[in-house]
């Protein structure tokens, strides 16, 4: 007999409300797991309501299925996965920060994480966004406006958008924190060269912090995992279009990776492991199971790392 549900109504809702969104883009629980990262395993549980939706597990679905369908197709208000309210997809790139950007703990579920930012979500939802970001938000919504500027002009105003949402809750909250202050101070600089890129630096060079740092040290330690194999390490600096002495020195600790190389790296990593859970396929020794994603920053490497 199926096994019967434990979880609270809301739980449930969202669970239900997760599955049409699987079913309405055609994906097998299998697919999705792929495309996010989030395990099949945890789907299934989830979609059975066995287990609460995580919040980063939510937001890995959410963001798999607007970049399955295209970079410029529009994101699920998170509030409809929660709530239930319309509307389903936004009209801006809105962004949900990892969770430990934003100092929550991996178990907090997504019902929770609606429930106390409840407020913030709703004025998310508008349009324009008429929200003032919390200061933790700040520095994922800086490196999110500064990888779409001048990307696309199809989405030109909901950039402006995200512009205009940081810098004005960055302004608000100078006065009290430094860290607002400093996303300001690089925000104008890279206006004053005219160079967003030079954001996406200054949002890299604050990653360095124990919790990030662990994120990259997960990474790197499953790159190990997969690369111990005679030829593996050469077939890594093939696929990545690098040097063989570079992948060595990012394996050593020498040097860390850049950001868009950790994208490239988890991308890699993650086409491996599907490729080891073929039927027959072999698994190269020492690997590990992927955890959670490193950032994403598409930026040129700061001070110290190639």
């Amino acid at each position: 007999m199926p096994r019967k549900a434990t979880l609270n109504a809301n739980d449930l809702a969202i669970a239900r409300r997760l599955k049409r969104l699987r079913t309405e883009a055609r994906l097998s629980r299998e697919d999705w797991a792929l495309r996010s990262g989030v395990g099949a395993g945890v789907i299934s549980r989830v979609e059975l309501g066995r287990m609460p939706l995580r919040y980063e597990d939510a937001r890995k679905l959410l963001d798999s299925l607007r970049h399955s369908m295209g970079t410029e197709t529009p994101p699920i208000n998170p509030l409809w996965l929660a709530e239930g309210k319309d509307p389903l997809y936004l009209n801006w790139l809105l962004l949900l920060p990892r969770v430990y950007e934003i100092g929550l703990g991996h178990n907090v579920s997504f019902c929770q994480f609606a429930a106390a930012n409840r407020a913030l979500l709703l004025a998310l939802a508008l349009e324009p966004p008429g929200a003032e970001l919390p200061e933790s938000w700040l520095w994922p919504y800086a490196r999110h406006w500064a990888a779409l500027e001048g990307r696309s002009a199809k989405l030109a105003t909901g950039i402006a958008w995200i512009e205009c949402l940081f810098l004005f809750s960055a302004k608000r909250l100078a006065g009290q924190s430094a860290i607002a202050s400093d996303v300001l101070r690089h925000y104008e600089k890279a206006k004053e060269k005219k160079e967003s890129s030079s954001l996406l630096t200054a949002c890299s060079e604050n990653r360095n912090t124990p919790a990030v740092k662990s994120e990259m040290e997960k990474l790197l330690s499953d790159v190990r995992g997969m690369t111990t194999a005679k030829g593996r390490k050469a077939k890594l600096a093939r696929d990545l279009g690098v040097s063989l002495s570079r992948i060595s020195e990012w394996l050593s600790g020498k040097y860390e990776p850049g950001g868009e190389v950790t994208l490239r790296l988890l991308q890699w990593v993650l086409a491996e492991e599907a490729q080891q859970k073929r039927p027959g396929a072999q698994t190269s020794p020492g690997v590990k199971t992927r955890l959670k994603e490193p950032n994403e920053e598409k930026s040129q490497s700061s001070p110290g790392k190639q």
